[in-house]
């Protein structure tokens, strides 16, 4: 339907006595043979829209015998397919006073060309025609680009015509875009099309009057901020039930994650693991553990910073020896037994970690039940150095912790520094003497003995070092993951809700049936180092991953 503009032309009064304008003024319109017109423009008759002279032809003022042209826009809203038309219009003009035209107030038709005597305050008359024309927007513009299938948003170079993805390692080779363009523009390809766009693709907008604009879409290195994660940069991925993941609901068996490569693998005890997309949840397949599945046998996962995968049994309840097996990926069906030690009884193995790669230079750390040890195991050059630990450690803490704790060491060559998180003793950053650099305050961060803190994982970050904990509750209540920045590791020590020490908790997740309270974290950098995720299992619920950037937003091209 076709929208009516209605115009008057408005003349400003006339200068009255005692007027502070000065003869130059007054007798503008003469010396300048022209108009004295300031501006003028076009409302509908409802009042709304107000529409301009095309300044390309017309400049102000206006000379005698000049045609005035006023733009109006084929659609209004610009947004709407609401056509307007231009044969009725309401006009408004700015004069100076003791100047007025002839007609004042009229409808007139902007189809046509109408004629206007202005007059000056010496008497002398100009005449300007006004007319308009219905405009199509030139406008080829890509406003906003995202995948919505990975949930990646694209950041728009409008001057270069160019839009930037930062992948984080997602495969981006078959994607369907959702773009917004500028209002009544068209895109070629069409957006059903899925796309590829690992590799640069090529888009062209044309405009409603057919103007054309190429764009260029693909991976690019935006500028970082300047140390760590991105404040307010944290959003949740994805969360995954278990069964969604074809896992046992409440079985108390899913304890434990690993990441390797572009998958996340969930260790369920006496059954072949499922990975899934890390970065959708979405189930993959099944890693084939052959003899070393198991109820004690595969009792906990962990990864490297390369991908490799350890799998360790439960011991002594499993057998007199603690048993690693290390797998090079989710597909690996033919992993190597890297540790078999005789524990001489010890408990050991419902915890481990691992810092560093694998392959070149690692440290393995284990704790062991109801004490305050630390069992080391060190990789140098892609070797176990020995079967048994290269040291045991006995932390200062102040009491024993009991079956569930966990500690990863700072660095991926011994000696390091540790950080160790043990229920119901302390969570904190000790030397690898064991000496304490700094205790966190549970209870002044509100746990108290129902909430276990317990599982670690660290990572370097865009200058920063961050280490991930679960806490996990006893008898049905919250449970959530924490972030903590651990670039000083003696910062544990500090107020234990200061934003610059704990910079992320994510929702709590309540758990009524995990009552062996077991939970697990993982973190991985993406490859191109401006993405982290961690995710968090808790039993008996599901799995969880947040993402966190270090992508500069206000200076994203480095400008």
């Amino acid at each position: 339907m076709k929208k009516n503009i209605l115009i008057s032309f408005l003349s400003l009064a006339l200068l009255g006595f005692g007027s502070c304008e000065s003869p130059d003024e007054i007798n503008k319109i003469d010396t300048n043979s022209n108009s004295g017109i300031m501006q003028l423009t076009a409302t509908f008759m409802d009042g709304t829209g107000e529409f301009t002279v095309d300044t390309t032809v017309n400049k102000y003022p206006f000379s005698d015998g000049e045609v005035v042209k006023i733009i109006v826009p084929w659609f209004y809203p610009l947004e709407s397919n609401n056509e307007t038309s231009i044969d009725k219009m309401k006009i408004k003009a700015t004069l100076p006073n003791n100047v007025y035209s002839s007609p004042g107030f009229d409808i007139i038709d902007l189809t046509k060309e109408t004629p206007f005597t202005i007059t000056s305050p010496s008497g002398k008359k100009i005449t300007i025609k006004i007319t308009g024309e219905r405009k199509k927007s030139s406008e080829a513009m890509i406003k906003e680009f995202q995948l919505p299938a990975v949930g990646l948003n694209g950041f728009i170079m409008e001057a270069n015509k160019f839009v930037g993805l930062v992948s984080g390692g997602m495969d981006l080779s078959s994607q369907k875009p959702k773009i917004k363009l500028s209002f009544h523009a068209t895109i070629d390809p069409d957006t059903i099309v899925a796309q590829n766009f690992n590799n640069s693709v090529i888009y062209t907008v044309t405009a409603h009057d057919g103007t054309k604009q190429v764009y260029t879409v693909r991976p690019f290195s935006p500028k970082k901020v300047a140390y760590g994660i991105r404040v307010s940069s944290a959003r949740q991925l994805w969360f995954k039930g278990l069964s969604e993941m074809g896992l046992p609901a409440a079985d108390h068996m899913t304890t434990s994650i690993a990441v390797s490569g572009n998958y996340l693998m969930i260790n369920t005890r006496n059954q072949n693991n499922v990975y899934v997309d890390r970065f959708s949840g979405e189930p993959k397949g099944n890693m084939q553990l052959g003899s070393i599945k198991g109820s004690l046998t595969n009792f906990f996962a962990t990864s490297d910073e390369a991908g490799n995968i350890l799998i360790c049994n439960l011991s002594p309840n499993a057998g007199a020896n603690f048993v690693v097996y290390k797998f090079t990926g989710v597909t690996d069906a033919i992993p190597v037994k890297l540790i078999d030690w005789p524990t001489g009884g010890l408990a050991i193995g419902r915890k481990m970690s691992v810092r560093g790669n694998l392959n070149t230079d690692a440290l393995i750390t284990v704790t062991q039940m109801n004490s305050k040890i630390v069992h080391i195991w060190e990789i140098k050059g892609g070797v176990l150095q020995s079967a048994a630990p290269k040291s045991s450690v006995t932390v200062a803490f102040d009491s024993n912790w009991s079956n569930l704790a966990d500690a990863v060491a700072e660095s991926s060559t011994y000696p390091s520094k540790l950080f160790v998180s043990g229920y119901p003793s302390s969570f904190g950053a000790v030397n690898p003497d064991g000496s304490v650099i700094g205790l966190y305050n549970l209870t002044g961060a509100g746990y108290n003995s129902n909430f276990i803190a317990q599982s670690l994982d660290y990572a370097s970050f865009n200058g920063a070092k961050y280490l991930a904990q679960t806490i996990v509750a006893l008898y049905g209540g919250a449970n959530n993951c924490h972030l903590y920045d651990v670039t000083v590791p003696a910062n544990l020590a500090s107020a234990p809700k200061d934003p610059k020490l704990l910079v992320f908790s994510s929702p709590a997740n309540v758990v009524s049936n995990n009552t062996n309270a077991t939970g697990d974290v993982a973190i991985k950098v993406s490859d191109d180092g401006f993405k982290m995720v961690m995710y968090m299992v808790i039993t008996n619920f599901g799995v969880a991953a947040y993402e966190f950037d270090c992508i500069d937003v206000d200076n994203i091209f480095g400008e």
